[in-house]
């Protein structure tokens, strides 16, 4: 198993490079080595970047399966965002709202991987 950024493996996105993906190794044959997606994740500069302080991080996953039958846990980050009209230094969420972001994640979450297939969910993501 290796990581390798989404950059370089799509020739014309440098600015996906802050995207991890990570691939197994399933059969070597010669020089070719046939790869199966294993999962992705974000590197670590960019998660600091999208954590400011005196907002509130909510964080949910999920366990769902795709369409052609792959079993798959998701993992999704949200902040709340300050108001256009906003007087309040912070902007917090209270315990009831976190929880209710949360669901909401989660179903989003479920429902876009339950009606496409592995490899049109990895192109959404």
């Amino acid at each position: 198993m290796f990581e390798i950024n989404l950059a370089d493996l799509n020739k014309d996105s440098q600015d996906q490079s802050w995207r991890k993906m990570r691939v197994q190794i399933e059969e070597v044959k010669g020089m070719d080595c046939y790869t199966q997606f294993n999962g992705m994740d974000i590197t670590r500069d960019k998660l600091c970047t999208l954590v400011k302080k005196w907002h509130t991080l909510v964080e949910a996953f999920v366990q769902c399966k795709t369409s052609d039958g792959y079993l798959l846990r998701m993992f999704s980050i949200g902040f709340t965002k300050r108001t256009s009209n906003q007087v309040k230094a912070t902007c917090y969420a209270k315990g009831s709202q976190r929880k209710l972001i949360r669901q909401k994640m989660m179903e989003c979450m479920i429902a876009e991987a339950q009606k496409c297939t592995l490899k049109e969910l990895t192109k959404k993501l």
